[in-house]
């Protein structure tokens, strides 16, 4: 964790299955979620965080009806929705965009998480989790027992809709309060905006002013683990319907979901009597974490700047953007021998091998200096692309976190 970035959150409740194909049909059979039927004017609130609301201005990037609506949500051969209820009613409702999962939550009785809260609730609050079941905090298991990644979620080589797993399946992979699937299966949408920094003092906050898109948290089922940490950050545009994204809702303290949806879980801090994640109002050291530094052993400590690379759109196979991570030792101490070690990830579009880098880190760094990584995206396919970064000694004693590396062809 980045002890940079401390995050106070109020208590809260936060689903324990991801909303599914089920719970989404009830809301598309009511006539939710359409220009003919869109959420109230400031339904879906935050009640501590002001202007939160659902904002009229967004009934037109609504389906003007349900008829329009399913065929959004018919996004790709991997997507989960059927016409009519069958073997998936239980399994992640995906292809949402941000729009209907925020009418979703707020027709439901709840409201999107903030970023801050999501990773609360993945990290185990202070324990700041490797990934959401990491017993101890610092475990760096993952197995295809645990959650569903890399086109495994049904056991099966080869990359289909079972592989989104029926929420709750996967029982070794529950967070510490109770949440099923906060790792793999779908990415999960949140309220706020990406933003490369948090907004600070972060208490009970979230980023409303607009930025590159909504953020994502979690991985999804055609991920490699690294994007499955409770660190890893991602967005997309809050319009699109792409089938890996999904969604599960938030409630305050004093709410209830609507009768029948199940999932409400106690999340928190005080898990049981009243069931409610947070500690009263307490700082949660990193509960937001940072895609960027951290302190290794030996009294040296290796960082990333800036924290994510974005190429933006790039023409594919005739252009190439190239950005630079500058890599400084802020210890007290030289670290041994460098090395880069970048992780792709294989998106249903697109793939993180687009991405290629050159680097001056070799040799070690004195406390103070630094060195550089150049990364260049050349794409060879439309779609979105996106990788890591992270630089470490050659014994791996020092590490920096993982640098992300997102890119478009066009």
């Amino acid at each position: 964790m980045d002890t940079s970035y401390p995050a106070t959150v109020s208590d809260f409740y936060l689903d324990k299955y991801e909303i599914t194909v089920g719970r989404f049909r009830q809301f598309v059979k009511a006539g939710m979620g359409t220009q003919a039927d869109p959420p109230a004017a400031g339904a879906g609130d935050h009640p501590l965080i002001a202007g939160t609301g659902w904002n009229s201005t967004w009934n037109s990037s609504l389906a003007a009806t349900a008829a329009a609506l399913t065929t959004a949500i018919e996004c790709s051969s991997y997507q989960t929705w059927t016409d009519t209820p069958g073997n998936s009613e239980n399994r992640p409702e995906t292809c949402m965009s941000w729009f209907e999962a925020f009418a979703f939550c707020a027709w439901d009785g709840g409201r999107l998480p903030t970023e801050a809260e999501w990773n609360y609730a993945a990290a185990g609050g202070s324990e700041q989790r490797v990934y959401p079941w990491s017993t101890p905090p610092v475990s760096t298991t993952i197995n295809f027992t645990i959650a569903s990644y890399e086109c495994m979620g049904d056991g099966v080589a080869g990359c289909s809709s079972a592989d989104f797993s029926l929420v709750g399946t996967k029982p070794a992979g529950i967070g510490r309060w109770g949440q099923s699937d906060l790792a793999g299966n779908v990415f999960e949408w949140t309220l706020d905006w990406h933003s490369d920094t948090y907004p600070m003092p972060c208490k009970d906050s979230a980023q409303l002013a607009p930025g590159p898109g909504r953020a994502c948290r979690g991985g999804h089922f055609n991920n490699q683990p690294y994007a499955l940490q409770t660190n890893f950050r991602y967005y997309n545009p809050p319009a699109d319907h792409i089938d890996y994204m999904g969604a599960r809702c938030a409630r305050s303290v004093g709410t209830s979901g609507r009768a029948g949806t199940g999932g409400v879980v106690g999340a928190g801090g005080s898990f049981g009597a009243g069931g409610v994640l947070g500690t009263g109002g307490a700082t949660a050291t990193g509960g937001t974490t940072v895609t960027g530094s951290t302190t290794g052993t030996g009294n040296a400590a290796i960082t990333l700047t800036p924290m994510t690379l974005d190429f933006g759109g790039v023409v594919v196979n005739s252009a190439s953007v190239t950005k630079t991570f500058t890599v400084t030792n802020s210890g007290a101490n030289a670290t041994g021998a460098l090395e880069v070690v970048k992780a792709d990830s294989t998106p249903s579009v697109g793939s993180g091998s687009q991405f290629s880098y050159t680097t001056t880190c070799s040799a070690g760094l004195a406390p103070g200096t630094t060195c550089t990584v150049g990364v260049t995206f050349a794409p060879l396919q439309k779609g979105a692309a996106m990788a890591t970064i992270t630089v470490r000694t050659v014994d791996r004693t020092v590490s920096s976190q993982a640098g992300t590396l997102l890119g478009i062809g066009v």
